[in-house]
């Protein structure tokens, strides 16, 4: 009932008495702001008609703006696309002229074609060699790394060998404290 009021071009206000939103009371419902939805038939008789209107192919983009401009929106463009497609299913751009123009045209495009061909090739070489110039560049650096970490002894030795050396200083210092006191009081003795 909803969708053939709203089509039959009535407005909200005249609606109000149709009823209110649950949520505010005593407001009336607002219909523009609901989801409409085009039917098959609505999209069909727009597309049947700018083809036999208009001259050359149809575009998504010609065909969205006269929904819009009849209906008051445009519809979903995967929908709509896809109808369009299927209304002209084996439609191919016609090129104007003589047999020999369209041959040469013809030709053009495919020394074109060969052309941007080639480049893409070029540029994949050209892409590989640089990816493998990296990969060799990472993979030494990989290396190197691997080779420092094994020649700088752990950090777990040179403490240990650091507490070694400071005990053994420690005990010499000892020694010759000792040494230092027994000679000083050897000469103390003497005279």
């Amino acid at each position: 009932m909803l969708t053939s009021t709203l089509k039959s071009g009535l407005l909200a206000q005249d609606c109000a008495n149709m009823g209110t939103c649950s949520h505010v009371q005593g407001r009336p419902l607002q219909f523009d702001c609901m989801r409409r939805v085009l039917t098959d038939h609505d999209i069909e008789s727009c597309i049947q008609r700018l083809s036999k209107a208009g001259e050359g192919t149809l575009t998504a983009r010609e065909l969205r703006a006269e929904l819009r401009r009849r209906f008051g929106h445009c519809g979903n463009s995967v929908r709509v696309h896809a109808m369009l497609k299927a209304a002209k299913p084996n439609a191919r751009p016609r090129i104007e002229g003589s047999a020999q123009s369209q041959q040469e045209v013809l030709e053009t495009a495919r020394a074109e074609a060969a052309h941007w061909k080639q480049r893409a090739e070029l540029a994949s070489e050209r892409e590989r060699i640089h990816q493998d110039k990296w990969a060799n560049e990472i993979h030494q650096l990989r290396e190197t790394v691997r080779q420092l970490k094994q020649a700088v002894p752990s950090p777990g030795l040179m403490s240990d060998e650091y507490l070694k050396l400071y005990r053994e200083r420690a005990r010499l210092a000892d020694k010759v404290a000792e040494l230092e006191a027994k000679l000083a009081s050897a000469a103390r003795r003497e005279k």
